[in-house]
């Protein structure tokens, strides 16, 4: 009994560890505190405006990514801006 106890414990203080860690990095969606998004040069900004305007949001999104160092939900939130700012 003692045993399963101690095996019990361990395993709360484990996974009171993990919530907290998760949290910490911001990985739970509850948590998440918008980041403001980091402008466009212009030269990317119009070459995003363009792609958004032939329907190719991947390609834009892709682009995004790679020239702003930005993981793919900030490049997509980017890509969203403006093309929201289209209308």
């Amino acid at each position: 009994m003692d045993h399963e106890l101690t095996t019990f414990g361990a395993m709360l203080i484990f996974g009171v560890i993990i919530v907290a860690l998760l949290r910490s990095r911001g990985d739970s969606p509850g948590l998440r505190v918008p980041k403001e998004l980091p402008p466009l040069p212009e030269e990317l900004s119009q070459q995003v405006r363009s792609l958004l305007a032939q329907r190719k949001t991947i390609e834009a999104v892709k682009i995004v990514r790679e020239k702003m160092n930005v993981g793919l939900k900030e490049a997509k939130d980017i890509v969203d801006s403006l093309a929201g700012q289209r209308t």
